[in-house]
Formats: C-alpha cells, structure tokens, sequence
C-alpha cells in the first residue's frame, strides 16, 4: 500500500483540480488493492472461530475502514502517524529521564520548549545549539 500510495502521490499536482492520466491510475490501482485486502480479511474473518486471537484483529480492520482510507480520497492527508510519533519520541524520553514534570507550570514549560525547539526543525530551519 505503501508503494501504491507513493506511486500515485508522485503523480498528484495540489494545484490542479483535475488530476491526470497518469493519478488516475495510481488511484485506481490504490484503490483495486485496498478492496482487495479489505475483501480477503473479510473472507479470513468469517473462516475464524469468534474468539479466534486474529479475528480481534479483522473487525478492527473492518470496523475501522472509513478511517483507515481517508488518504484515498485526500492525497494531503498521510497514510499513518509516523511522523508524529516520531516527533514526540524525544519529549518522552526526555520527560521519563527528568523523572516527569511536578507541577503543572514545569509541565506547560516543557511543553513550550519542545514546542519552541521542534518548529524550526520540522521547517528544515538549522537552529545552532
């Protein structure tokens, strides 16, 4: 999907309504594949006993499926959270190595640090340390 995904966005043009050839069919084949996923865990899913450890797995796919495809219809919008989970990694680990914050006021602090220091290089800005 990942491919599939990258394919189609090196294709898509933010500026233009109408996409070309070339989007049309990355979409297609994005979207031909997510049916196909969608439609084998379902086929797997309805194979598995209730309590079955995978079958948890299969609803949450099923169930969650609207939300799971919003990058389908809105190329701007990423496939997952990575990136975000990425970026408050450090403050995590930061936070858990200062032993936390023991009040609200060091809390908010922190938060503007990290804040303060994470803008610049999520905007490739080179802050000198």
């Amino acid at each position: 999907m990942y491919r599939l995904n990258e394919a189609r966005l090196d294709c898509h043009d933010p500026g233009m309504e109408r996409q070309g050839a070339a989007f049309d069919a990355a979409q297609d084949a994005l979207e031909a594949a997510l049916g196909d996923m969608f439609a084998r865990a379902g086929r797997e899913l309805a194979g598995l006993p209730d309590d079955a450890r995978e079958a948890k797995a299969l609803r949450s796919l099923a169930n969650h499926r609207e939300g799971l495809t919003v990058f389908v219809e809105r190329p701007r919008t990423p496939m997952d959270n990575n990136l975000a989970e990425r970026l408050l990694r450090g403050p995590v680990v930061g936070r858990r190595l200062s032993f936390g914050s023991d009040s609200e006021a060091g809390a908010k602090l922190a938060a503007l640090m990290y804040s303060t220091v994470a803008t610049p290089k999520l905007n490739r800005i080179d802050v000198p340390r």
